[in-house]
């Protein structure tokens, strides 16, 4: 009873101080919180960036956001690129990034180990997020520049350059940043991809003034991340040179063609060339991609050109074939509609032991393309350049 009593009076007593002192600036109450007061503001902080950070995650998710400050690697195309900002917003890529991007892949010989984005970087850019590579292209840049540079080579070398990157394993996590690196091995990498560039864009066609037009027009000063522009076209330059391969003397020409031959091959070349929506299968699923092929005819022989963005993974594949009608097998052609998207009817045409690509019709092309004449165009072409 003795010990209740007690505690009863130490109670009350600590009551009392507790209201005595808690609102006295001079008080224990006051001393306590302005001595707790850091740990405490730590610990809010963190939840709050904890809070935001999967808040963020989450809104990446949705609408295809990239958070720059998961990325192991950035490469900009000049080094006086303003820097990332730290959400990225992205997109499909449109015909343009997509042609260059097909193209270039195609002249390596290389299927493609990255994927392709559309989104808001000064220009293009090459790094690795969250373990994946990746390539995002500024597409009002590209229609900028299509308006003021009256060359197509500009966009190819940016993109050539931003893919030689991933190609010499320059954005993998182990190759560091390039504030860590070297100014010499940050050199030393820019001048490669430049390089690449140049080999690349002679191997395409372009002239040696084409292919350093984009360097000339957009490589910064020298800094710790970028050589000198002098530098950068002299290796631009040294990669043309390299690619270069002197038009060869002219052979013995294929017979000529019959009219009605060369005319159902302008018909095909006008009717094929296509960008636009298809559809790709993925473990038995039927997924929408844009796709983007040409067709064009060396005598008689058919090649197929082209690029398929998967809308789904956003991974691209080439397209890559060719048609000799003369190869002694047979080859019937199909047409199969496969379903409508973003109101085009999409089709996937086969031709037998060749390849197939997509056809797309558009409710404003309804009138200049239709799927079975094309289709009777092809297996017309097939039969007459086999004789």
């Amino acid at each position: 009873m003795k010990k209740f009593l007690l505690l009863l009076l130490g109670a009350v007593l600590g009551t009392l101080a507790v209201s005595a002192y808690r609102d006295r600036p001079d008080g224990i109450f006051a001393r306590f919180k302005q001595w707790a007061q850091p740990w405490v503001a730590d610990v809010q902080r963190k939840v709050s960036d904890k809070l935001s950070g999967a808040a963020s995650e989450m809104t990446a998710m949705v609408q295809g956001l990239l958070d720059s400050s998961h990325f192991s690697f950035t490469c900009n195309y000049s080094s006086g690129t303003a820097a990332l900002e730290r959400t990225i917003a992205t997109s499909a890529p449109d015909s343009h990034g997509l042609r260059a991007v097909g193209e270039i892949m195609s002249e390596a010989g290389l299927k493609p180990n990255f994927k392709v984005l559309a989104g808001e970087v000064a220009n293009a850019s090459a790094f690795v997020h969250d373990g994946e590579r990746v390539i995002v292209y500024n597409k009002a840049w590209v229609a900028e520049l299509s308006r003021t540079v009256a060359s197509r080579w500009v966009l190819y070398a940016v993109l050539a350059h931003e893919i030689a990157h991933h190609l010499n394993g320059d954005t993998m996590p182990r190759a560091g940043s390039y504030e860590a690196r070297d100014a010499n091995k940050n050199h030393e990498q820019e001048l490669a991809a430049d390089f690449f560039a140049g080999f690349v864009l002679s191997k395409l066609g372009a002239s040696k003034d084409e292919a350093t037009l984009a360097v000339r027009k957009y490589a910064g000063d020298e800094s710790h991340s970028h050589p000198s522009k002098a530098r950068r076209i002299s290796a631009h330059e040294q990669g043309w040179q390299k690619g270069y391969v002197p038009p060869a003397a002219a052979g013995p020409r294929e017979p000529d063609v019959s009219a009605e031959l060369v005319k159902l091959q302008q018909e095909i070349g006008r009717h094929a060339e296509h960008y636009g929506p298809g559809h790709v299968v993925v473990d038995g699923e039927r997924v929408p991609c844009l796709v983007q092929y040409k067709l064009l005819f060396v005598g008689r022989t058919m090649k197929v050109k082209g690029i398929r963005y998967d809308a789904r993974t956003r991974d691209i594949t080439i397209l890559e074939w060719q048609l000799d009608p003369k190869d002694g097998r047979p080859h019937p052609v199909s047409v199969q509609p496969t379903g409508v998207l973003d109101d085009a009817e999409c089709h996937n045409v086969v031709i037998a032991n060749a390849g197939e690509f997509c056809y797309a019709v558009t409710p404003a092309e309804r009138r200049e393309r239709d799927p079975e004449a094309f289709r009777k165009a092809l297996q017309r072409y097939v039969e007459l350049a086999a004789r």
